[in-house]
């Protein structure tokens, strides 16, 4: 979902996500690192050309800190976030299949403070 939204467009929808929210509500999203728009894999490449042809551009990336303070700056905590060698060792390959997480894309869970 964060990709697909400018910057302030994510803080607005956390502000709003935090008025409906209660203490201990848990908001789980993927969202890219800061790396995306310059990567060189295929396939990271290949995906932003889809999104682009299909009207559906990507416009946001962030960092750790960048994502951390927007989460702060709105009430919530970092509880848990993958990373995508952490999606690759802790799920994918226990799970023996012969798929690949994606470059640069993390999962992370937060809580409502």
């Amino acid at each position: 979902m964060s990709y697909y939204l400018y910057f302030n467009e994510i803080e607005n929808l956390l502000g709003e996500l935090t008025e409906l929210g209660s203490e201990g509500s848990t908001l789980l999203f993927d969202y890219a690192d800061a790396d995306l728009f310059v990567a060189d894999e295929k396939r990271v490449k290949n995906m932003l050309a889809m999104a682009k042809a299909g009207g559906e551009e990507m416009h946001s990336c962030f960092d750790y800190m960048s994502i951390e303070k927007i989460l702060s700056d709105n009430g919530f905590l970092i509880y848990e976030m993958l990373m995508p060698h952490d999606i690759q060792f802790d799920i994918i390959d226990p799970s023996g299949s012969n798929i690949k997480a994606f470059e640069h894309i993390n999962y992370i869970q937060s809580v409502l403070k």
